[in-house]
């Protein structure tokens, strides 16, 4: 190209103002600055090598697959299973496909998508660059949903989006090229890129759906309806003619079909390589980590539970509770040693045919061919020496089908999880050589660092692990492959044991991080952090202003917990303290169920980017809190609303249940003194009475109840003076003092309200007489001068209970018990 060429060039591009998508103005020059800045793209997220040029075009690099399949990878590392480095024919194709497949999930339409000959034929280099402006275009709206939703408090967010992290967090995104940028292209790459317009423009119009406006439909919808025709009843339907075609036409509609047929088998066969590209995949995932998790534990073993118990007696441990902590560990140990080795000898063979014999007898059986087999068996057919036929190829449901019997190891491992880890921490404040033993078995070599904390939790996230990769792999298995049955199987019975797995994971990873929290105080804390509901959520500094004191604002580092807040200041560590983590003091703890939290409004430089917490039953100003940017404030304001809500909730829950609690309470009270009630009307001479003993229980009175009975019915073995003694000398008001209990529920009466009960029906609480010890009760009060004139025939033991108080030998006294009584009652 001349000097001119090039000139003319650099003054268009200086002039164009570019943009976004695929419209805009369909020149050539609008077209190459679009494929520059893919390319620029391409160059800053995948780092090719060597990098692509806008004189050279896309076309060329990316007619193999590679470089585009190695894109998809940089931004999402699952979306593309697997990338052939070979030249060969179908495996170029096959990348290609990897990279189309994988444009459609992410999201791309099937209309901005190049087909594979677009790419492996160098047809349409446009088509490539749509669809990469689209793959741009949606980590735009996806970055764009992100920020929108850290910033504004009420947005919709659901419960896959991950506000901690930023999608995409490190890749470039596109952008256009400015005016300002200038790009140089030669008159050759100016006329190729004309000639591919020319059949881009037609195809565009052919297959890319149109708007109404542009199809002349003024209701969009008005072609998907049907129209309405009124037939008339009782009319014979007549079958409608065939259609007439010519020979040309059905030549042309056969070959129709054969092109569509065609296009649908090499796209089944495209998705069935990538759905075996996934199985081989996750199945060497699988694999790695098996081998990692079987280290693992050899490391927890050997370099962790080996020296404690060699060191434990000079640490001055109980060896029962070191062991509590690594119990059954070694059963799961040597399980996972024989699922290592099953999975190594199905995976390391996943896609032979022929696999080595173990029985030489065997493989020389199958090597043999048979009399009739000689004539008819053909190259592809024979066996290689000392090798069989790989009849578990591509299959692993079998192997962990089998291991669901074992899965009730790790459900007693989790079960004693929780009580593992507080033993754990109660022997490290217990004896501080234990620490640093600990630390010093984390330097090994295969501990890599790690505490023994992270090494006790990986059973317990194993068992969600195996279930997550085993319904990927099911996941990826078509229904007429031979591992589809039993790896369907084996991913209920693993699902089932993992949610049960799961809750006590979350539960263990909670108490691990509210111990951690808990280190860091050097003081001790008004309330006992470690208890079994509190959940941990965020921490971090943020300024704090105590609104109830008159302090300044300062900054200070809050923990979140789903009940409560901790709001500490950092101090210096004591001596010897060899840890690296910070120490704190606690200043202050919140309580949120008696709280509530509102953000403060941006019209003064104090309320900017803050929050406050007021005392809800008071409506009184507590805390303030102020973050650095509104992205911060909004996270903290939103994650504290919503644990202020749900304590507040818990708390109308507890009050609830302790509402129902005493009122259950109060009517078996009730339904007791009703009883006593009851029992002392039918007996009134037991209102001239004084119970002379002295219990806390109601049951305790009905054991002496039952014993004055057994004394008063002498046993026909022993008619000695001793007996007859011992029942003259209980108390006669004993046996009818009190009813039978009736109910379990009736047995729970506090001490109080026995003593109560028995001073309204004129027992005396008086120590002088015990069941319990051995000792003569002092002598019955002489009856009052009112009881003297009552009769053995006019007695109220012979008189029905309606009429005992109306009874005219009843004295006086009595009927001011049972007054008091009904009082009582009422």
């Amino acid at each position: 190209p001349t000097q001119k060429t090039h000139t003319q060039t650099t003054i268009m591009a200086s002039a164009y103002t570019a943009t976004q998508g695929g419209g805009g103005t369909d020149s050539v020059l609008e077209v190459l600055r679009r494929e520059a800045a893919a390319i620029r793209w391409i160059n800053a997220v995948s780092a090719p090598s060597p990098p692509l040029s806008p004189e050279v075009g896309l076309a060329p690099r990316c007619k193999d697959g590679i470089l585009l399949c190695k894109f998809l990878q940089a931004i999402d590392e699952k979306i593309v299973p697997l990338i052939h480095d070979s030249k060969a024919t179908f495996l170029v194709k096959e990348n290609i496909a990897f990279f189309i497949y994988g444009a459609e999930d992410f999201g791309v339409p099937p209309y901005k998508t190049p087909s594979i000959e677009d790419v492996f034929l160098e047809k349409d280099f446009i088509t490539v660059v749509e669809c990469l402006e689209e793959i741009g275009g949606l980590m735009h709206k996806k970055r764009a949903h992100w920020q929108h939703a850290r910033t504004n408090v009420d947005a919709q967010v659901s419960s896959e989006d991950h506000l901690d992290t930023e999608p995409f967090s490190g890749i470039p995104l596109l952008y256009a090229l400015s005016s300002n940028e200038t790009v140089e292209f030669s008159a050759e790459r100016m006329e190729e890129c004309q000639r591919v317009l020319k059949k881009h423009r037609f195809r565009r119009d052919q297959y890319r759906p149109r708007s109404a406006s542009q199809q002349g439909v003024t209701d969009p919808s008005s072609f998907l309806k049907a129209p309405v025709v009124e037939r008339k009843k009782n009319v014979p339907i007549t079958p409608r003619e065939p259609l007439k075609l010519s020979a040309k036409d059905l030549l042309y509609v056969v070959m129709i079909q054969t092109r569509f047929r065609a296009y649908l088998q090499r796209r089944q066969m495209h998705l069935r390589n990538r759905e075996k590209a996934y199985r081989a995949r996750v199945a060497k995932e699988l694999l790695e980590t098996e081998e990692t998790y079987v280290s693992d534990l050899a490391c927890l073993l050997s370099d962790f539970r080996s020296p404690i118990l060699e060191n434990f007696r000079s640490l001055k441990l109980s060896e029962d509770k070191v062991r509590s902590v690594f119990a059954h560990l070694d059963t799961i140990f040597a399980y996972q040693k024989v699922l290592y080795g099953d999975l190594c000898e199905r995976i390391n063979h996943w896609s032979d045919d022929y696999i080595a014999a173990k029985d030489p007898v065997l493989a020389a059986s199958q090597t043999e061919p048979g009399p009739s087999s000689c004539s008819t068996s053909s190259p592809k057919d024979e066996i290689p020496p000392g090798m069989v036929r790989n009849t578990k190829k591509e299959r692993v449901g079998d192997v962990f089908l089998a291991m669901t019997a074992y899965l009730k190891l790790y459900t007693q491992y989790v079960q004693n999880f929780n009580t593992a880890s507080t033993t754990l921490q109660d022997l490290k404040l217990q004896s501080p050589g234990l620490c640093k033993l600990l630390v010093e078995c984390g330097k090994s070599k295969r501990a890599k660092n790690k505490d023994i904390s992270s090494f006790l939790i990986m059973p317990v996230q194993r068992i969600p692990r195996y279930a997550l990769l085993l319904d990927n792999l099911l996941k990826y298995t078509p229904e007429d492959h031979p591992d589809y049955k039993d790896l369907s199987e084996a991913v209920t019975k693993v699902k089932d044991v993992a949610n049960y797995v799961n809750e006590k994971a979350k539960e263990a990873e909670n108490i691990q991080k509210v111990l951690n929290v808990r280190s860091q105080f050097q003081n001790q804390l008004d309330v006992k952090l470690a208890e079994a509901h509190r959940r941990y959520l965020m921490e971090g500094d943020l300024m704090v202003l105590d609104e109830t004191k008159r302090s300044k604002e300062e900054r200070r580092h809050v923990w979140l917990f789903n009940d409560l807040i901790l709001i500490g200041k950092e101090v210096r560590p004591k001596r010897g303290d060899d840890s690296k983590q910070p120490k704190y003091k606690c200043i202050r703890t919140i309580k949120l169920a008696f709280t509530s939290c509102h953000s403060m409004p941006d019209t003064h430089a104090n309320f900017l980017d803050a929050f406050r917490l007021n005392n809800a039953d008071l409506a009184v100003p507590l805390v303030r809190f102020r973050g650095e940017d509104a992205i911060e404030k909004t996270q903290w304001h939103r994650a504290v609303r919503e644990a202020v809500e749900v304590s507040l909730q818990q708390r109308r829950v507890d009050e609830h249940r302790k509402l129902e609690r005493a009122q259950r309470k109060a009517r078996t009270a009730k339904k007791a003194l009703a009883s006593r009630f009851l029992t002392i009307r039918q007996n009134p001479d037991l209102a001239t009475q004084r119970f002379q003993g002295k219990t806390s229980d109601i049951s305790n009175l009905s054991l002496l109840r039952k014993r004055h009975q057994e004394k008063r019915q002498p046993s026909p073995r022993s008619g000695s003076s001793q007996t007859s003694t011992n029942s003259s000398e209980s108390p006669p008001c004993l046996s009818a003092t009190v009813g039978p209990l009736r109910h379990e529920s009736e047995r729970p009466i506090s001490t109080g309200l026995v003593r109560q009960r028995s001073r309204s029906v004129g027992l005396e609480d008086k120590p002088e007489y015990s069941p319990n010890l051995r000792q003569s009760p002092p002598p019955p009060r002489p009856p009052r001068a009112a009881a003297a004139s009552t009769t053995p025939e006019a007695s109220p033991r012979t008189q029905p209970a309606t009429d005992i108080a109306e009874s005219a030998s009843m004295p006086s006294v009595a009927m001011r018990k049972h007054a008091s009584i009904r009082t009582t009652l009422s």
